[in-house]
């Protein structure tokens, strides 16, 4: 919340001067990857920038949380001194749940120089197959809204495994060293919409990984889907049903004596839609919070109860004429 309000603030002073903010400069970004044998990976990025005279004073870093289990052991600093958390100059803002959102306040110095540096554990990155792991990472962040003029990767795999494919990064011209111990690629003048998306393959013969948690969810989800349309659809012919046994029950003839209730049961439908809708658009809520790692097929029972409560609503209005 601090980094919010500091750049919401920087952002309406520019423009109230109408000038157009200067990006920062990044002149060096290092990606240090250690892959661990319990299928986490240790990160550590070093970015080199300068700060405009007319830029924001604060730098945000956003790592994703697709295809990882969580993040711990964040810690960050600026120019070598390790930074507190906070709102000031010279502190950081750290948000870890199901992403990683890591903001540097900067001094009020301009067209200054700075090196911040950002480390932390990503557990459940290797995605398992037999005795095959993939491993993806995005190694630079995106979208940015700055270019690069050099990035550095360097990724250590675990000890006992053994490369199935090279370390590949999707954009062309990373240059690619080999090391004893880690592979190493390097790039000039990488542009901001450019992206950078490291996968490799490993043999997992002598280090055996566990099943991440969002890869044995997706497997669930997947063999939940024929539950969930089951339950929706179930809903849905309930609710057609209901309104089928009361059209037959109070049917539309002028005189008729079993039309005489129809204003009672215009209303009870307009009710009871209502109710139904806030319960679909509860549960839907509910299993957004608890399920979503599922699929959207677990939305199906709160889809279909919002739709049944529609169906009652418009009926009730028919029932009134």
């Amino acid at each position: 919340m601090p980094f919010a309000l500091l750049t919401l603030f920087v952002w309406l002073g520019s423009a109230s001067c109408g000038s157009p903010s200067v990006r920062f400069a990044v002149q060096l970004y290092e990606v240090h990857l250690n892959l661990a044998p319990d299928g986490s990976v240790e990160v550590h990025e070093r970015i080199a920038l300068r700060v405009g005279a007319d830029a924001a004073r604060a730098f945000e870093r956003r790592v994703t949380g697709e295809r990882v289990d969580g993040f711990r052991d964040v810690s960050a600093s600026i120019d070598g001194q390790p930074a507190t958390a906070g709102g000031g100059p010279g502190q950081v803002t750290i948000e870890a749940g199901r992403n990683l959102t890591v903001g540097w306040l900067l001094g009020p110095a301009s067209d200054a120089s700075h090196v911040l540096d950002l480390r932390y554990r990503a557990t459940g990155v290797v995605e398992i197959q037999g005795m095959r792991g993939t491993f993806r990472w995005q190694v630079l962040p995106e979208p940015r809204n700055y270019d690069i003029n050099e990035a550095r990767l360097s990724l250590v795999l675990p000890q006992g495994t053994r490369p199935l494919v090279a370390p590949t990064i999707d954009a062309p011209g990373w240059q690619w060293a080999g090391a004893p111990d880690r592979a190493v690629a390097v790039k000039t003048a990488v542009s901001r919409a450019e992206s950078a998306l490291l996968t490799t393959e490993l043999a997992l013969d002598s280090v055996p990984m566990a099943e991440p948690g969002w890869q044995v969810n997706i497997a669930l989800g997947r063999q939940l889907v024929p539950a969930f349309i089951a339950a929706g659809l179930f809903i849905l012919v309930t609710g057609a049903g209901i309104l089928w046994v009361i059209r037959l029950q109070f049917p539309r003839r002028t005189g008729h004596a079993d039309g005489a209730g129809r204003p009672e049961v215009a209303k009870g439908l307009h009710t009871a839609g209502l109710v139904v809708v806030i319960l679909g658009v509860t549960s839907g809520a509910i299993a957004y919070a608890t399920l979503r790692e599922l699929g959207p097929w677990s939305q199906s029972l709160p889809v279909s109860l919002v739709v049944v409560g529609l169906m009652f609503a418009a009926a009730g209005s028919w029932f009134k004429r």
